[in-house]
């Protein structure tokens, strides 16, 4: 957190000279006929006028960075220079109360930003500040290489503001859906299970826990209507938790959700119990738990990450905004928080992040691309800000309803250049698919987000295997010394079908652990037990390997294991 008022008379040259110190280089280009005045004017509005104070500084901190004598040795080429936002434009509102948040600033290349050779920074920063254009203080985002990281001292600058608000990060990438396509049709039959499983599943439930299935589709109308029913649901019990309405509250979505009795299907993509989509094959791997659940203790809801279906806009964008919403208003979600009325302002802000997630081309959650199609790669283009926001919605959710969620992401994508933010102490658990490649190490690989079971160490990897084996080329974890990996391995079949994979084995630990929670466990009854309910999942999950055995041995889990009761 960098401050960004350097037109302020009062900032003193002592207190710019220690920033500079502090400051990473950035590389810049200078053009023909540049002089160092122009330079600083473009990338730091800082000039003899605005910038009084600091100028002269900054001139000559750029003069001794480059070894120039005078402004006459410039010449067209790359300058150093530091990496300081550029000062405001004006004079903060006193009207305007999202002035005294930070702008947020980041290098459009992301995690190639850094230079090796240059030992600086290259791009042009982007920054983000709607609603506060005037504001004092700037979070700058940098990513570099862990070597050169070591070899620099960044901190905090102690006079800006610790609050900041929440900006709305967009990067689109693809997730990649890793089980082979079928054509198949699974019958209605409900498959059997063990009896002592039958048996849990038809007591009566001490809660109701929430699996959220984020893949491509909804399967079927049914899936349509309760994801419907649970977001408006959700949306109501956030709303009024946290004192989201304010007085012009946006209810459009929810109003158009609520009249909405069925979606649709791209041309050739027939509901489940046809196998056309990911999501319908996920589906079936869950029947023989979701059919045998007498007592309705797991309620399984489907979440498209694109908008090809009928509702599916509406839908998203409610999460979106709401979470939006939450997040400009507070970072602090601690129980003793009283949450006053949002603004106009938040609110408009909120609905423009929620809506700017759909409307340009680089930014949007787009519909199907090739669905499970047999002759093209199985891919959906979506959106970081959805993943990040809906782990944020269903965390505010679980506060309000005092219910526990878990979200099974079956899918895998590369490296992200921008790493998401899960929300800690939150009354949920995060699960992700390995993938179905048996020469990959997640670890090794950083498969997203399978690789975050070490570190952050915030999501469940999950792994294909049975009691003696890999199955259908399950990727793999790290066994190395020292990496402690919070993940398990589970069969991944699905009878009738030729399908197996990481995307099958996922939603059913998610289903298992969520049915633990329903049905077994005690479940917490006051903030404090929810608020490290979390670590203790992690704590109990882990403890459920056997880092005495190799291979998959090491990570595979049973159903009574994952809900903590005896063998057979």
């Amino acid at each position: 957190m960098v401050p960004a008022n350097l037109h302020d008379p009062n900032f003193s040259v002592a207190k710019f000279e220690a920033l500079v110190t502090k400051s990473l280089p950035r590389s810049v280009q200078v053009e023909k006929n540049d002089s160092l005045s122009e330079v600083v004017r473009r990338h730091f509005n800082a000039s003899s006028t605005w910038t009084p104070t600091v100028y002269g500084a900054l001139i000559e901190q750029i003069k001794q960075a480059n070894t120039l004598d005078k402004d006459t040795d410039l010449k067209p080429g790359s300058l150093i220079v530091p990496d300081l936002p550029s000062t405001s434009k004006s004079q903060p509102s006193a009207f305007n109360v999202l002035n005294v948040s930070a702008k947020i600033s980041k290098l459009d290349l992301g995690a190639n930003a850094w230079d090796v050779n240059k030992n600086a920074f290259v791009g042009k920063p982007v920054v983000s500040d709607l609603g506060r254009i005037g504001a004092q203080s700037v979070l700058q985002v940098r990513q570099l290489p862990l070597d050169a990281a070591r070899s620099f001292a960044v901190p905090s600058d102690e006079e800006v503001p610790g609050e900041f608000a929440y900006a709305a990060l967009r990067v689109p990438f693809t997730a990649e859906f890793n089980a082979e396509p079928s054509w198949a049709t699974v019958s209605g039959d409900c498959p059997a299970i063990d009896p002592a499983l039958a048996s849990i599943l038809a007591s009566k439930p001490r809660t109701r826990a929430t699996v959220v299935v984020l893949d491509d589709a909804w399967p079927d109308d049914e899936e349509f209507l309760r994801a419907r029913d649970f977001v408006v649901s959700a949306s109501k019990l956030i709303r009024g938790k946290f004192k989201l309405d304010g007085a012009t509250p946006q209810l459009s979505d929810i109003e158009t959700l609520s009249k909405m009795q069925s979606t649709s299907f791209p041309p050739g993509i027939a509901p489940f119990p046809a196998l056309r989509t990911h999501a319908a094959a996920i589906k079936a791997s869950l029947r023989s738990f979701s059919c045998n659940d007498k007592g309705q203790g797991v309620n399984v809801v489907f979440i498209p990450m694109g908008t090809a279906q009928d509702g599916s806009y509406p839908l998203l964008r409610e999460i979106l905004y709401l979470a939006y919403l939450a997040r400009i208003k507070s970072n602090n979600f601690s129980a003793q928080l009283v949450w006053a009325p949002p603004q106009k302002d938040q609110i408009d802000t909120a609905r423009s992040f929620a809506t700017k997630s759909f409307a340009d081309e680089n930014g949007k959650i787009s519909p199907f691309l090739n669905p499970f199609s047999p002759t093209g790669p199985n891919s959906i283009l979506t959106d970081q800000a959805l993943i990040e926001q809906l782990a944020f919605f269903l965390r505010m959710y679980s506060d309000a309803s005092q219910s526990p969620h878990f979200l099974s992401m079956s899918w895998t994508a590369r490296e992200l250049a921008w790493q998401i933010y899960f929300p800690e102490y939150s009354y949920g658990l995060m699960l992700a698919a390995a993938g179905n490649t048996e020469t990959v190490n997640v670890h090794e690989k950083r498969v997203q987000f399978a690789y975050r079971s070490t570190n952050p160490g915030d999501v469940i990897a999950v792994e294909n295997s049975n009691d003696s084996e890999y199955l259908c080329f399950s990727s793999r974890f790290s066994q190395a010394d020292g990496v402690d990996v919070l993940g398990v391995g589970y069969p991944g079949e699905i009878a009738e079908t030729k399908l197996c994979g990481t995307s099958f084995s996922t939603p059913r630990v998610a289903w298992l652990l969520a049915a633990r929670e329903a049905y077994i466990a005690n479940t917490p009854t006051t903030d404090g037990e929810r608020s490290i309910w979390q670590i203790q999942q992690k704590t109990r999950i882990k403890n459920l390997r056997t880092l005495d055995r190799e291979g998959s041995m090491r990570f595979n889990v049973t159903w009574q294991k994952l809900l903590g009761v005896p063998a057979n």
